[in-house]
């Protein structure tokens, strides 16, 4: 989830999925909005993580098991283990 979309941002949108969610899913935001208060609203918002903007993909990838351990990587997740053409993804 992002910080900034249209209608809502991504603090409020996180907010009203735990209001209308009982089993509260875990949300990690990517956002280039990396002042440290984005970082802390979005955490205090229920936000399991927040990476900020532009996310490598190894640190997308561990997210995911760190918040998630029943979904654990076919194969480490290392510099090693990832194409040297992986730079930064910009979604």
């Amino acid at each position: 989830m992002d910080i900034q979309m249209p209608k809502m941002n991504g603090i409020e949108a996180t907010r009203a999925i735990f209001e209308r969610r009982p089993q509260r899913p875990r949300i990690v935001i990517v956002s280039d909005c990396s002042a440290r208060r984005y970082r802390d609203l979005s955490l205090d918002a229920g936000a399991v993580e927040f990476l900020a903007r532009p996310a490598k993909l190894m640190e997308i990838c561990a997210a995911i098991p760190r918040h998630m351990p029943e979904i654990q990587p076919v194969y480490p997740v290392t510099a090693e283990t990832l194409p040297k053409s992986e730079i930064a993804i910009p979604f």
